[in-house]
């Protein structure tokens, strides 16, 4: 591999380092000889000889480390400008072939829009600068950042639609003989997108997934078209969601903001994984029994006594809150109504229409000639009824198919 820019310089440093304890090593020994020049003079001839060789020892040493410091002064550059990234200077752009597997889509805001998504990222591409001069490798974790450092091409990819940073379990990269490279990583990472629960729980909602390089445009790194090999898993959503399609895409997106000049355009990867929303557990657990409460209250019509009405349609309606407070907590806090907060409202509205036209039909029809009591109760079993019904499906009309 070749040396980077920091281990270059460091190694530059330590030479210099040397050189600088050489210097004051032969300046400390000339300085001490020429004092005992004075206090030895009878032994001149011996004395000169042996600070000859002392001084040619360190004078040759001298010279080896200027040569080394002028060569790493000159070839600092070249070894900077070779250990770069080798693909900037490419005519033509890297094809990285990239395919994420996908564990688990679980832990769905519904008030934030987020999800988290477990999986595998695995991105293969050629550096053929590396054919046939490359030893097959494998290298893990921390060794991979110190093969980055040492001049090892990997592009810092990003997920553009997560929220925070992801959170990176295990990685890897495996080097070929051929140039081939693989880098391959576990990630889980929060992601977000548009949703939209209106319809809830009849809901179906696109988990995206949209990977970039982060420093290099189309014109250096381009992500290949094709589909995924390997199969998609079962069990890659929770329980609460079945998957109804799936769409692998390579686009461009323009960045006008990094380049004034001219319009950056960056080659994204997407994954689009439509699902519905598994309905059974609302119907039944929600849907159903405010629907059976809302029939019981028609049963006042039926009733004969007026006291007896009254008690009914107060406990109905006490019954209502009573339900909405227990199925609170399965329902979604949203800024907006959905589907089942007005099936909830419509359920209050039917019961209080019925408990008002017991009271003030009651009221209105005893000095009426034209309409008896009785007879404004034979006309509600039908009217508040279907009222309702037709009530009910406008309501799945305009939540199920707003177009």
């Amino acid at each position: 591999m070749k040396l980077s820019y920091i281990y270059t310089t460091s190694f530059a440093i330590r030479i210099f380092s040397t050189f600088v304890f050489h210097l004051s090593t032969l300046k400390s020994t000339v300085q001490a000889q020429v004092r005992l020049n004075y206090l030895s003079l009878q032994k001149k001839p011996i004395y000169l000889q042996i600070e000859k060789n002392k001084f040619t020892k360190h004078f040759n040493n001298l010279n080896t480390m200027c040569i080394l410091c002028l060569l790493l002064c000159l070839l600092t550059p070249f070894q900077t400008k070779a250990s770069r990234n080798y693909i900037e200077n490419k005519s033509r752009p890297t094809l990285i072939d990239v395919e994420i597997q996908i564990n688990k889509i679980y832990d769905i805001n519904t008030v934030n829009e987020t999800y988290i998504i477990d999986g595998y990222l695995v991105a293969n591409w050629k550096n053929p600068e590396s054919e046939n001069k490359t030893t097959p490798a494998i290298y893990e974790n921390q060794l991979v950042e110190e093969e980055i450092s040492n001049g090892l091409w990997v592009p810092a990819f990003e997920f553009i639609n997560v929220i925070g940073s992801r959170d990176i379990s295990n990685k890897r990269i495996a080097l070929k003989e051929n140039g081939q490279v693989t880098y391959n990583e576990r990630f889980r990472a929060v992601f977000t997108g548009v949703m939209d629960f209106r319809s809830f729980p009849f809901d179906t909602q696109k988990f995206s997934i949209q990977l970039e390089a982060f420093s290099y445009d189309n014109k250096t790194l381009v992500f290949s078209n094709d589909e995924p090999k390997e199969p998609w898993k079962v069990n890659e959503m929770s329980e609460e969601w079945e998957i109804l399609s799936k769409k692998v895409y390579v686009n461009s997106v323009k960045y006008p903001h990094l380049d004034k000049t001219e319009k950056t355009v960056f080659s994204r990867y997407n994954i689009d994984i439509t699902a519905s929303r598994k309905t059974s557990y609302y119907i039944w657990q929600f849907i159903v029994p405010l629907f059976l409460i809302i029939i019981i209250s028609w049963s006042v019509f039926w009733i004969p006594d007026f006291t007896d009405k009254l008690a009914t349609s107060f406990t109905l309606m006490l019954t209502v809150v009573a339900f909405n407070f227990n199925t609170s907590s399965i329902l979604p806090k949203l800024p907006y109504r959905t589907l089942i907060e007005s099936l909830t409202t419509l359920g209050y509205l039917t019961i209080f229409v019925s408990l008002l036209v017991v009271v003030f039909g009651h009221s209105l029809t005893k000095n009426s000639a034209r309409l008896s009591f009785p007879e404004l109760m034979e006309i509600s079993k039908y009217i508040i009824p279907i009222s309702f019904i037709l009530i009910t499906l406008s309501q799945f009309l305009i939540f199920l198919f707003p177009s």
